[in-house]
């Protein structure tokens, strides 16, 4: 911050109140150690031209993490060529593979405090992840099956506990979610949570909401509980939920179910007989 004096003004006196110091380019306060929003960002945006996924949609979410930085915590892309020593690990999921390699430019983790700028410490060792067939997953089935995921986030979030635990992951479980089979609604869930939930959970891929409808309809949640200070419908019915919710725990009347041992937390091949079935998730 400058302080202009009409009879001072050969002389520049500059007030350092920012935790972090002011950009010695811009003058303006820093929002993190050795980062400048103003310049920083500038000079990320500066260099949009100079990479590619190859896939515009992935550009422009690289990007925006960029453009609305506060501090080093952001995306960006690292082409192939910067990896040496790639080596298949021999363990993969239903759909990808595992690789060791070595990042030889790494991340951008080692503060130089004099300088006061970020330098990057490679080679790193780190593990890439290779989609399988990736060229054939449509965008429409990527954003319905994230929807469905995001359903069972939610229920997830009001239950405590991982959806369909008692029981095994095999085809037989499969073939039941595809038939119409979701996990019960708990006790102490609040309405317009579960009737979202259960949107996201439909069976029929086109009713479930969109990401954008999702994004405003949370948003408008976080408006109305969190920032409005009158009461509402919707607030009574999470405040109820949290009562119920804390009432079960000092009363101990919640219940943990087993974990099934054959309840597999990772991604494999099943022979479910009837590839048709996905399209039903």
């Amino acid at each position: 911050m400058h302080l202009f004096d009409p009879t001072l003004e050969s002389q520049d006196f500059t007030i350092n109140s920012a935790p972090y110091g002011n950009c010695p380019n811009c003058r303006r306060q820093r929002t993190s150690a050795a980062w400048c929003k103003n310049c920083n960002i500038a000079n990320l945006k500066g260099k949009f031209n100079s990479w590619t996924s190859g896939n515009s949609m992935i550009d422009e979410f690289i990007q925006y993490t960029q453009l609305n930085a506060n501090d080093k915590t952001y995306l960006e892309w690292i082409d192939f060529n910067q990896f040496n020593l790639v080596k298949n690990t021999n363990k993969r999921g239903a759909f990808s593979s595992i690789y060791s390699a070595i990042w030889m430019d790494g991340p951008s983790w080692i503060l130089d405090e004099e300088a006061e700028v970020w330098t990057r410490n490679g080679p790193v060792n780190v593990i890439l992840k290779r989609l399988d067939n990736s060229q054939s997953i449509s965008q429409e089935f990527v954003n319905q099956f994230d929807i469905y995921s995001f359903g069972m986030i939610m229920w997830m979030l009001s239950a405590g506990v991982r959806p369909y635990c008692d029981r095994p992951y095999d085809s037989q479980l499969i073939q039941d979610i595809c038939s119409g089979t979701r996990p019960n609604i708990v006790n102490g869930t609040p309405p317009v949570f579960a009737r979202l939930m259960l949107q996201c959970l439909d069976a029929n891929p086109s009713n479930r909401p969109a990401a954008s409808q999702l994004y405003e309809c949370l948003g408008n949640w976080i408006a109305t509980i969190c920032d409005d200070l009158d009461t509402s419908d919707l607030s009574n019915q999470f405040d109820v939920a949290e009562e119920i919710k804390f009432s079960n725990l000092k009363q101990l009347q919640f219940k943990i179910l087993p974990c099934h041992e054959k309840a597999i937390y990772y991604s494999r091949l099943l022979n479910i007989g009837e590839p048709s079935l996905y399209g039903k998730m």
